[in-house]
């Protein structure tokens, strides 16, 4: 992968570090925005509504298809192929 890609990405990181930053290079570094941002209490709700939002779809997904997995091998064994040639 091309460096330039991870450019943004990296400066995202230095500046979420940086105290100051009014020219080329920050000047100073401190972890202030970071205890900030993960003592908040809305953040913290908003990260873990994100995170339940994100796992009840994926285990409905594969509930659903083991149950038509179960259903294709176990009652259609003609259906077998098909799953087979998808697979």
């Amino acid at each position: 992968m091309a460096g330039f890609l991870l450019l943004p990405l990296l400066t995202t990181l230095v500046y979420s570090f940086a105290n100051r930053w009014l020219t080329i290079l920050p000047e100073g570094f401190t972890l202030q925005n970071y205890v900030l941002t993960l003592t908040n209490q809305k953040f913290m709700m908003g990260i873990l509504r994100g995170m339940i939002i994100s796992v009840i779809p994926v285990l409905i997904t594969n509930v659903s298809v083991l149950l038509a997995l179960f259903v294709v091998i176990v009652y259609l064994p003609q259906m077998e192929r098909w799953y087979r040639f998808c697979v």
